[in-house]
C-alpha cells in the first residue's frame, strides 16, 4: 500500500485528526503511525486484539467518488472480512455488507456517515433499492449539526451478547466523529446468525450542552412543515396537564373554508374546529391532550392551501408560540432520524398496543391498533410493515412507545417516495456525557417471505426471541402474587406480612404454583415516612422480626421460589441487599419515572446492572398498567418479562375482570408479541363483584385459562379459593405442567374469531422447527354454536391430524377442509377444550 500518495484534504477520510481517534475499551489496538501523524493525524488500518478480527485500510483514492444520487460518498472503507456461524460482515470498496444467511444489507460510506442503499431477502430474492436524498440514514441537527460531516473512526467487528442479555451475534461498529458539535457516534449493527432480520442502534458521548429553544409548549411540524398543497399538517409538544391552551391558525383567503381536525397522538379523541375563509381557532381540551400532544390537520376543501400563521396560545392569552412557517427547511427542534431504509412499492400497515391496561378494560377500547395506512407519517405506532407480493419488511421502533403514550422523543414513521425514515433519537444535547456512551432508540428491520398473517407475524415473533431470548430455567413459572384479592390498599398490603406468607406458601405449593411473590407492604417505608431509601426497602421488623430467614426457610420447605415487589426507585444497593438475603426470583420493579432521557436510562441501566449482580439467576419484570411513560411492549424486556394488567375482584370498578376482554387482551398481545414474555392475571372468578362482571358465571377451568397463553400469575390470596375450586384448579395445572415446556417452546398465535362474549376464539401453540402443536379454545359464555369450524394455522389445507382432548384424554382424526379448518365440539357455553395437534 502507497501511503505516502495522494492524501486528500479531506480530514474525515483514512486520515483524521489525532483527537479524533478514539480506542475506548479496546485494549491492545495497533495503528500504523506514518508521515501523516507526525503532522497531527493518524492512519488507522488496525484493530484491537480483543476484537478478534484483521482490518486493514485500502488504498487512498486519489479521487473522492460520487453515487448517481449526487450525495458525496467516501472513498473505500478499512478491509473488514469477519463471520459468527451463518453471520457475515465485509466491505468492498466504500460499502459496508451484512448477511445473517437469510436477509442482507449494504451501506455506502458517504461524509456523513453511512446510509443503507440496499435490502435483499435472500430465501425470496425480494430486493429493496433506492438512491437516497440523505447523507446518512441517520441526522441530528442539535446533536450533529446541520449539515453535519464524519470523520471515520473505526469500523470493527465481534462476536457479542450484550454481556449476556441477548442472543450471540456479530456485532459491527462503524465509529464517526462530528467536528461540528465535537459529538462522537457509534452506529452499533448487530448480525444474528439465521435471523430474519438485524437490529441498529445509534450510540453518542459528548460535552452535555443547551440548546435554545421556544418556550415550552413547543410547536413543530413534519419534515418540510408538512406542508402539501391540499393540507398542512402540525403538532403541538409538550402541553402542559393544567390549564387549557389553545390554537390560532391564519391561511390566504380560500374561497371555501378548509377543514381543521384536532386530534390526540393515537387519535382516538378528535374534534374539528369550525373554519373561515381566513383561518380558526379552538381549545386543545385535556382529551386531546393526554399525552401532551395534539395533531392538528388542515385540508383544504377546492383551493390550494397556504398558511401564513400558527399560533399556540396560553390560557392567559399573553403566552404564546409560533410556528415559523416561513421557513421550507426541517424543523430542527423536532425529533432526529435514526434509520433511513429504502422500501418502495409496498403496500403499508402500521401496529401498536395501548399501555394503561388498567382503564382499558372496555369493550370499546382494545390493546391492539392493527390497520393500513396511507399516510406519510405515522406517529402512533411501535411497527410499519409494508408488503409487496414477494415478501414484506417490519420496521420496529425498539423504544416505549405506545399508541396513547408517546413516551420520550419515540418520533415517528416517515413515508417517503420510495423510502421510510424512522425518527426520534431519545435523548438531545443536554443528555450528552464527555465519558460515557449514551444510546438511542434502536430499531429492527425484520424481512418476511408473504403478505400473509403467518408470515408477517412469525418473522417478527422469531426475531423478537432472538433479540430478547426466553429461558426455561427463568421464564417458566407458574406464579402467585400477594396484592390483587385486597379491597383497598391497607387490606392488600398486610398479605404481605410474614404471617400470611407463611400461610400462602403453603397453598401455593399444594396448588403446584412455582412462586409466591410478595407485593407492596412489606418494607419499612409503608410503616413511616423514610427519608433514607436503604432504611426505606428494608423488611418491616414488626411484621418480620427475624428478617427474610423464615419466609425463606419456609419457602425452601415446600419448594417454592420466592418473588418480590419494589418500586423501581429503590436504590440498586438496596435491590442487591434483598437479593443477598432473600434471593427472591422474581422482582416487578414498579412507578417508573420514564418521563425523560434521564429516568429512561437510569431505570434500564439498574435494571441490567442488578440482573448482573446476581450472574443472571432473575427477571426484572416492568408493567404497561399506567398511561405515564412506562417500558412499553418492544423495549427492555432483556432484563425480564412484562405485568399487562392489574385485575381485582371488588374495585375500582375499571381493574374488576370481565373475562371475554381478558380474553381479547390476551388474543390481541398474540398477534406480534411473544405471550411467553407477558405475565397474565388469573383472579377468583368466585369473588368477583356482580354488579360489574359475569365473571361468576364462569368456571375456574375457565379463569385459569384465560393465563396460559403467557405466564399464569395468580394475581389473588390463593387461600380463598374454596375446597372445589382448588381441586378443578389443580386438574387443569396438571396437564397445563405436562406439556408447557413444549408450550413455552412454540410460538403462540391467535385462531377463531374475535372475543366478544358470544365468540369462539382461542391460541394455537407451533414449533417451526415441527412437531406437535397445541391449541386453546373458548367457547364463549353467549355463544350459541356447540359445533365450530376454526382455522388452524400452519397447516395446510387437506391435511391430516390427529387431535387429542389434554383434559380427558379422548383423541379423533380429522382432515383440515379446503380452508384449513377442524371441527370443535363443547356442549356447553363458557367452556374450554385444551387440544394437542400432532400432524399425520
Amino acid at each position: 500500500m502507497n501511503i505516502s500518495r495522494n492524501l486528500v484534504s479531506r480530514s474525515w477520510l483514512h486520515v483524521f485528526p489525532a483527537k479524533g481517534f478514539r480506542r475506548e475499551n479496546k485494549p491492545g489496538a495497533k495503528g500504523l503511525r506514518s508521515k501523516a501523524s507526525q503532522a497531527g493525524c493518524r492512519l488507522l488500518v488496525g484493530v484491537g486484539l480483543a476484537w478478534g478480527l484483521t482490518l486493514a485500510s485500502g488504498d487512498l483514492a486519489a479521487n473522492e467518488p460520487h453515487d448517481t444520487s449526487g450525495v458525496h460518498v467516501a472513498v473505500k472503507l478499512p478491509r473488514l472480512q469477519e463471520t459468527f456461524g451463518s453471520a457475515r460482515a465485509s466491505t468492498t470498496d466504500n460499502r459496508l455488507s451484512i448477511s445473517t444467511g437469510k436477509i442482507a444489507r449494504t451501506w455506502v460510506l458517504t461524509t456523513a456517515g453511512l446510509r443503507t442503499t440496499r435490502l435483499t431477502n435472500l430465501a425470496t430474492g425480494q430486493v429493496w433499492s433506492d438512491q437516497s436524498p440523505f447523507g446518512a440514514d441517520w441526522a441530528h441537527a442539535s446533536l450533529l449539526g446541520m449539515d453535519a460531516e464524519a470523520e471515520l473512526v473505526s469500523l470493527t467487528a465481534r462476536e457479542s451478547d450484550d454481556e449476556e442479555f441477548t442472543s450471540r451475534h456479530l456485532e459491527v461498529v462503524a465509529a464517526f466523529r462530528y467536528p461540528q458539535t465535537d459529538v462522537e457516534l457509534e452506529y452499533r449493527i448487530w448480525v444474528y446468525p439465521e435471523a430474519e432480520g438485524v437490529r441498529t442502534q445509534i450510540w453518542v458521548k459528548g460535552q452535555p450542552r443547551e440548546v435554545v429553544q421556544a418556550a415550552l409548549p413547543r410547536f413543530v411540524s413534519k419534515s418540510e412543515l408538512g406542508h402539501r398543497d391540499e393540507e398542512w399538517v402540525l403538532r403541538a409538544l409538550d402541553l402542559p396537564s393544567g390549564p387549557e391552551w389553545s390554537i390560532d391558525l391564519s391561511w390566504e383567503e380560500t374561497s371555501t373554508p378548509p377543514e381543521v381536525v384536532l386530534t390526540s397522538m393515537d387519535g382516538e379523541a378528535r374534534h374539528t374546529l369550525s373554519s373561515t375563509s381566513t383561518g380558526a381557532k379552538g381549545v386543545l381540551s385535556s382529551d386531546l391532550r393526554l399525552d401532551g400532544t395534539v395533531s392538528v390537520r388542515v385540508r383544504a376543501q377546492g383551493d390550494q392551501l397556504a398558511m401564513t400563521e400558527a399560533w399556540l396560545v396560553g390560557p392567559d392569552g399573553e403566552q404564546k408560540v409560533r410556528l415559523a412557517i416561513a421557513s421550507s427547511a426541517i424543523d430542527s427542534t423536532g425529533p432526529g432520524r435514526v434509520e433511513s431504509l429504502p422500501v418502495g412499492g409496498v403496500d403499508f400497515r402500521a401496529i401498536g398496543y395501548y399501555n394503561d391496561t388498567q382503564h382499558r378494560h372496555e369493550p370499546e377500547l382494545h390493546l391492539l391498533r392493527d390497520e393500513s395506512v396511507a399516510g406519510d407519517e405515522i406517529a402512533w405506532a411501535s411497527v410499519l410493515m409494508g408488503e409487496a407480493p414477494r415478501g414484506g419488511v417490519a420496521i420496529v421502533k425498539e423504544s416505549h412507545k405506545c399508541v396513547n403514550q408517546s413516551g420520550v422523543d419515540t418520533g415517528a414513521f416517515q413515508v417517503g417516495a420510495g423510502r421510510v425514515d424512522v425518527t426520534g433519537w431519545g435523548l438531545g444535547p443536554k443528555d450528552l456525557v464527555p465519558d460515557e456512551w449514551r444510546w438511542a432508540w434502536a430499531t429492527w428491520t425484520v424481512l418476511f417471505d408473504a403478505p400473509t398473517d403467518n408470515a408477517r407475524q412469525l418473522a417478527l415473533k422469531r426475531f423478537d426471541r432472538i433479540r430478547y431470548p426466553q429461558s426455561a430455567a427463568l421464564d417458566l413459572y407458574l406464579k402467585a402474587n400477594t396484592w390483587g384479592s385486597g379491597i383497598d390498599q391497607p387490606a392488600s398490603m398486610i398479605r404481605a406480612s410474614e404471617v400470611e406468607i407463611l400461610a400462602e406458601l403453603e397453598s401455593v405449593a399444594d396448588l403446584g404454583l412455582d412462586t409466591l411473590q410478595i407485593d407492596d407492604g412489606w418494607q419499612i417505608g409503608r410503616m413511616r415516612k423514610e427519608a433514607d431509601p436503604m432504611v426505606e426497602w428494608t423488611v418491616r421488623p414488626d411484621w418480620y422480626p427475624e428478617g427474610w430467614a423464615n419466609v425463606v426457610a419456609k419457602a425452601d420447605q415446600v419448594g417454592v421460589d420466592l418473588g418480590i415487589w419494589h418500586a423501581a426507585r429503590a436504590p440498586l444497593d438496596a435491590l442487591k441487599r434483598n437479593w443477598d438475603e432473600g434471593h427472591f426470583k422474581t422482582w416487578k420493579l414498579d412507578f417508573a419515572n420514564l418521563s425523560a432521557y434521564a429516568g429512561v436510562n437510569d431505570y434500564l441501566g439498574k435494571g441490567r446492572a442488578f440482573v448482573t449482580y446476581t450472574d443472571h439467576t432473575v427477571r426484572v419484570n416492568w408493567d404497561v398498567t399506567e398511561n405515564a411513560p412506562r417500558f412499553g411492549y418492544f423495549w427492555a424486556r432483556e432484563c425480564g418479562n412484562i405485568w399487562l394488567a392489574n385485575r381485582k375482584p371488588l374495585q375500582p370498578a375499571n381493574v374488576v375482570p370481565r373475562p371475554w376482554l381478558m380474553l381479547r387482551e390476551a388474543w390481541e398481545l398474540a398477534h406480534y408479541l411473544n405471550s411467553t414474555k407477558f405475565e397474565l392475571p388469573i383472579q377468583n372468578f368466585r369473588m368477583v363483584n356482580r354488579e360489574v362482571s359475569d365473571a361468576y358465571l364462569h368456571s375456574d377451568t375457565y379463569s385459569v385459562a384465560l393465563g396460559l397463553s403467557g405466564i399464569p400469575v395468580f394475581f389473588q390470596t390463593t387461600r380463598l379459593l374454596e375446597e372445589d375450586q382448588r381441586e378443578e384448579i389443580k386438574a387443569l395445572l396438571q396437564v397445563y405442567r405436562e406439556h408447557r415446556r413444549a408450550l413455552f417452546e412454540s410460538f403462540v398465535f391467535p385462531v377463531g374469531d374475535e372475543p366478544s362474549n358470544r365468540s369462539w376464539s382461542g391460541f394455537q401453540w407451533m414449533n417451526p422447527e415441527g412437531g406437535d402443536g397445541f391449541a386453546l379454545l373458548f367457547r364463549e359464555r353467549l355463544n350459541e354454536e356447540p359445533t365450530k369450524r376454526v382455522a388452524l394455522r400452519f397447516i395446510a389445507p387437506g391435511s391430516r391430524v390427529r387431535l387429542t382432548d389434554l383434559r380427558t384424554g379422548e383423541s379423533s382424526l380429522q382432515q383440515t377442509d379446503s380452508q384449513g379448518r377442524i371441527e370443535v365440539t363443547l356442549a356447553t357455553a363458557g367452556d374450554v377444550q385444551f387440544l394437542e395437534i400432532t400432524p399425520l
